[in-house]
């Protein structure tokens, strides 16, 4: 092996082997700075669907509030308070299950004990507050501070509700607050369910409760799914417990988070987790949704089980939970290795070629000018070496090369200037006439070529090409032949999807092979074109323009078509002469066996007494022989392209000769009713066209008759207006 192979071997090996040291080190150390950059920008995200979760319950016990003080409604818990406060504890208990008995014995809303709460100025009150924001409440109900409903806009299972867990945390020991009644699944919506419950008061003292049970899993989805947070792959809300409360695409209360994230949501912090699972591993981030944890002002909970709901709330908090499977956490990461491994083994054939080509430079001052010597020796006077060292190797170069020199101007004369001349002259005369029949070749191919240039953004086009474009330019005006690329575009019907191939094409490098319509700008007339382009780059492989073409092939598509269409034609032309020749050679061969039938039910009518009862049989025999004959012979008149034989016939008596045929056809399970209309007119058609078309009829009908049946002949006249 030469010296210079060797050199730029162990270069590339060399070269390598740091690239490869360097990518492993970069590549842990940036993945580590990506887990945790995303770990602090996810944490923030969900810490941020947290705080709209607050504010969007906050403003919900607000509006609750609001309700709450209109005087309709403080007057008739006043009435109803009064009532019930002047009888001592076991009355007031006594008459509270009385009427609650009354409640749950009710039938429907007609009873009047239902129809006093739910047609009073309070009911009518709350039935305005839901048409006032349409969808966001479902119940809406009011009791006075003993749990007696007042009010409500449907009718509620029971009439009682003091012993409820609801409203004994609402009610708070007589101090009150908002309790959000985490319902889950209700079956009385057959959905999710928050429910909030709301004291009212008058001045510090509760006088009753109102409760407003909320349809929020649209509201909570659009609190959570902000566009700000896309980057989180799966946000959802999920219970302290386990149970997704909320999440997008899934059913509510069906789904639950992995144990050990349960674990560590009980602590009422924010923070992440990484877990593996089977498809791999993913980030979790948790912030808690403070207000559910619980205040004076504020309680959260439920019942896991009552009534009217299932998977309610075991007294567990909310928690935001956000994750991103760690490979989309990682994947700028692995690009950048990935490019660094292409740039480094790059750089390391960069470097063996330089070691290479040094190699080479060592040795070829002397081996040319032992060529360059050679030649000179044979006459040869434009030999020269360029050898640009400031060494001994160079000077004797120099000196060689002005030796040459001398000796090659003492050599040159006028003729040889002369021939030069004429050689550029004729040269020039070649460039101009080959640079029309380039022009004239597009013009006969109706192809242009084209150039655009991703820096300036400007399209530069050949005469053909804005031709085809129908772009008229003025050669003082725009002497370079350039434009913007949009102004071309705009004659493009499908802008947008050539302009996205030519984008792929610039950023991804995307083959660019495109077939699309252009509306001329010039005549508006609509034609249909290929284009073909490519990347041009520097030796650095920086991108320097894309350089394409572009044909008018509108009457090659339109020609494609039209071949297409014949070849159809030929196509299904062929199928039915074959089905021709098929059906004629059955035919044929029936016919013939059909003869031999014909024969011997004729000898056999000559030897049986027509009062035997095989002599009517036979008759059937021959019958249906015959008119098996005439089907045969339409099948041979379509194979043969030969005409029928249409007759005048009684339709009515026609039909009548079938009957015994088609009862046997059909089968005795199924009835055949004959209604022959009278004074039908005689029709002109081929006899055995009449038998087939029946025969075809109740063999259709008996096969869509599952057991027994009925199948209808009935004949009529019927007058047709068009």
């Amino acid at each position: 092996m030469k010296f210079r192979h060797k050199s730029a071997l162990m270069m590339f090996i060399l070269g390598s082997f740091v690239i490869l040291l360097l990518t492993v080190t970069y590549y842990f150390f940036s993945r580590n700075s990506a887990i945790e950059h995303a770990q602090n920008t996810d944490i923030n995200l969900a810490k941020d669907s947290a705080h709209e979760i607050n504010q969007l319950l906050m403003e919900k016990g607000r509006v609750a509030v609001t309700i709450t003080t209109a005087p309709v409604l403080t007057s008739a818990l006043m009435a109803s308070n009064s009532e019930l406060a002047n009888l001592d504890d076991a009355e007031r208990h006594e008459r509270i299950d009385e009427l609650n008995a009354q409640w749950m014995a009710a039938g429907s809303v007609a009873d009047p004990v239902v129809r006093s709460a739910l047609e009073n100025p309070v009911a009518d009150y709350l039935r305005a507050q839901q048409a006032a924001i349409p969808g966001e409440y479902g119940e809406l109900f009011v009791t006075d501070r003993y749990g007696v409903l007042v009010a409500a806009t449907g009718k509620l299972t029971t009439l009682a509700h003091a012993h409820k867990y609801w409203w004994r945390a609402g009610y708070h020991e007589g101090e009150g607050r908002i309790f959000f009644d985490d319902r889950g699944y209700d079956t009385s919506v057959e959905g999710y369910v928050l429910g909030v419950v709301v004291p009212v008061r008058q001045g510090a003292e509760i006088i009753g409760m109102l409760k407003c049970n909320l349809n929020i899993s649209e509201a909570l989805t659009t609190a959570i799914s902000s566009p700000d947070r896309n980057q989180i792959d799966d946000i959802k809300i999920v219970r302290t417990g386990g149970l997704v409360v909320l999440e997008e695409g899934t059913e509510p209360l069906s789904t639950s988070i992995p144990g050990t994230l349960v674990d560590e949501i009980n602590t009422w912090l924010s923070g992440s987790l990484l877990i593996r699972g089977d498809g791999g591993e993913e980030l979790y981030v948790y912030a808690p949704v403070s207000i559910t944890r619980g205040s004076d002002k504020y309680a959260f909970g439920g019942s896991p089980t009552s009534i009217d709901h299932t998977r309610g709330n075991a007294d567990e908090g909310w928690y935001i939970i956000g994750s991103v499977p760690m490979a989309q956490v990682t994947e700028a990461t692995r690009r950048t290795v990935r490019l660094l491994i292409i740039v480094g083994i790059s750089f390391a054939l960069v470097m063996a070629l330089v070691a290479l080509l040094a190699g080479r430079a060592l040795a070829q001052p002397i081996t040319a000018l032992t060529e360059q010597s050679l030649k000179i020796g044979i006459g040869n006077f434009d030999a020269e070496v360029d050898i640009q060292s400031k060494d001994e190797l160079g000077n004797l170069a120099e000196s060689f090369n002005i030796m040459v020199h001398n000796l090659r101007e003492t050599m040159i004369s006028r003729d040889l200037l002369i021939a030069e001349a004429a050689e550029r002259e004729q040269a020039e005369r070649d460039l101009l006439i080959n640079n029309q029949r380039w022009k004239q070749a597009q013009t006969v191919a109706k192809i242009g070529n084209w150039e655009f240039s991703p820096r300036t953004n400007t399209f530069w086009g050949s005469e053909e090409a804005f031709r085809i474009y129908g772009i008229e330019l003025d050669p003082e005006k725009n002497p370079d032949q350039l434009l913007p690329i949009e102004l071309v575009e705009t004659c493009i019907p499908e802008r947008e999807r050539v302009h996205q191939a030519l984008v792929d094409l610039i950023q991804k490098n995307k083959p660019y092979n495109l077939e699309y319509d252009v509306i001329r700008t010039i005549n508006d007339i609509r034609i249909t074109v290929n284009s073909i382009a490519e990347r041009v780059t520097a030796e650095d492989g920086t991108l320097v323009r894309i350089s394409g073409t572009i044909q008018d092939i509108t009457a090659r598509r339109q020609e494609r078509h039209r071949r297409e269409d014949l070849q159809a034609q030929l196509n299904q032309a062929q199928k039915m002469e074959s089905v021709g020749r098929l059906a004629g050679g059955i035919a044929h061969d029936f016919n013939n066996m059909l003869g031999v039938i014909l024969g011997h039910t004729e000898m056999a009518l000559g030897q049986v007494n027509p009062d035997e009862p095989l002599f009517e049989g036979l008759l059937e025999i021959q019958s249906a022989a015959t008119r098996s004959k005439d089907l045969t012979q339409q099948m041979l008149a379509f194979a043969r392209k030969q005409t029928i034989t249409p007759l005048v016939l009684d339709l009515n008596e026609t039909v009548e000769n079938m009957l015994k045929m088609l009862r046997r056809l059909i089968g005795e399970d199924i009835h055949l009713a004959w209604l022959p209309g009278s004074g039908v007119w005689p029709v002109k058609l081929d006899p055995s066209q009449i038998d087939q078309l029946l025969a075809n009829l109740c063999v259709n009908a008996r096969d869509a008759i599952e057991g027994v049946g009925k199948v209808i002949i009935e004949t009529e006249n019927i007058t047709f207006d068009q």
